[in-house]
């Protein structure tokens, strides 16, 4: 098992350029204003059946608070809509 970290829009592309995609597993653990361009990178190096795991998508359940002005919460939301990829 090979783990790398650091940012994935940096990351994912490198690691495509050394032939190590498509991958079978994703954990996207980025800051929430930026999780759904984590996603879309995510997804595209990703082989059909693989897993994304996404860490705090609810955000104690502000997610659902329509007043939020949270930039955060606005993350998720953005995430949420393109969760079906």
């Amino acid at each position: 098992m090979d783990v790398r970290l650091g940012p994935a829009i940096e990351t994912l592309p490198r690691l495509e350029g050394e032939g190590a995609s498509p991958f079978d597993m994703i954990f996207i653990d980025a800051d929430k204003p930026s999780a759904r361009q984590m996603l879309r990178v995510g997804a595209a190096a990703l082989r059909p059946g693989s897993l994304i795991i996404v860490d705090n998508v609810v955000r104690s359940g502000a997610i659902v608070d329509q007043t939020s002005r949270d930039a955060s919460v606005q993350g998720m939301r953005r995430f949420r809509s393109d969760a079906r990829v």
